[in-house]
């Protein structure tokens, strides 16, 4: 198997970092009480711990989002961006299947995607973060500036 292009690898790394960049920022912009108020609405976690969720979860989707987006950390960006998106997909799914009546899914903080567009959107997310995940080549990112390069030889040090 051919290794994907490096550039498709970028194109999911800069979108997928993007979505989580604007998703936190926005959810900054508002009062985290509304964020707890729409979490709250899939009836997966109390109110009182719903508040302090809210609180955090815009300052994880932006670091994760940038890092990610920066090729930075990417042992680590990756899998946090995946692990959100699978927690994403995962609240949404169960609220679809209980049957909950959720008019905004709460993404983009009044965005007011319907939890169906917005499990296709993470879906795709998903793909996307595959090709990152076996994307060994990880062009034009920080981790690959920031790698000892295999062509330079270590300083010889005399004793």
């Amino acid at each position: 198997m051919r290794p994907l292009p490096a550039y498709l690898a970028l194109a999911g790394r800069l979108v997928v970092g993007g979505s989580l960049v604007v998703s936190g920022f926005t959810k900054l912009m508002l009062p985290p009480e509304e964020l707890a108020m729409a979490m709250e609405a899939y009836r997966l976690i109390p109110l009182s711990m719903a508040v302090p969720f809210a609180r955090a979860l815009p300052w994880v989707e932006l670091f994760v989002g940038a890092f990610l987006a920066l090729g930075f950390m990417m042992r680590f960006s990756v899998p946090g961006a995946l692990a959100l998106f699978g927690m994403f997909l995962a609240a949404l799914s169960s609220a679809l299947i209980r049957g909950l009546n959720i008019a905004d899914c709460g993404c983009f903080g009044r965005s007011h995607l319907t939890p169906s567009q917005a499990i296709l959107m993470d879906s795709v997310f998903l793909v996307l973060l595959a090709i990152v995940l076996f994307d060994k080549q990880h062009f034009f990112s920080f981790d690959r500036w920031l790698q000892p390069s295999k062509d330079r030889k270590a300083p010889h040090r005399h004793v």
